[in-house]
């Protein structure tokens, strides 16, 4: 199958009947093809000559698992950012709050 469209349910049915799908690089291919006249029956003869001479240009595919924790990640990011934002903020505050009271503390003892 070609990298070129989205088909998460067609690899999810494969799965579910225990096949592998395997998704090639389209321009790899194209690039390993001796004759540049694109035919359907001649890149089906070239994906079988590839995969029976161990030259397969797969590429990785994330599993289902790895795809959802790619969309978790990015959330989680941003509640760290946000969480060590505001603890920033709220020492900030704190030794501001500090130093505003000793100088309330020496301006009462100086007068």
């Amino acid at each position: 199958m070609e990298a070129i469209m989205n088909a998460q349910w067609f690899e999810r049915v494969l799965q579910e009947h225990h096949h592998e799908l395997w998704i090639g690089d389209a321009a790899e291919i194209r690039a390993a093809m001796v004759q540049k006249q694109k035919t359907d029956s001649r890149d089906a003869w070239h994906i079988l000559d590839l995969l029976l001479t161990n030259r397969s240009l797969r590429i990785w595919v994330p599993s289902p698992a790895e795809r959802e924790l790619r969309q978790v990640l990015p959330k989680w990011d941003q509640m760290l950012t946000n969480t060590v934002q505001v603890r920033d903020r709220n020492s900030f505050w704190r030794s501001n709050l500090k130093n505003v009271g000793k100088a309330c503390r020496i301006i009462r003892l100086k007068s």
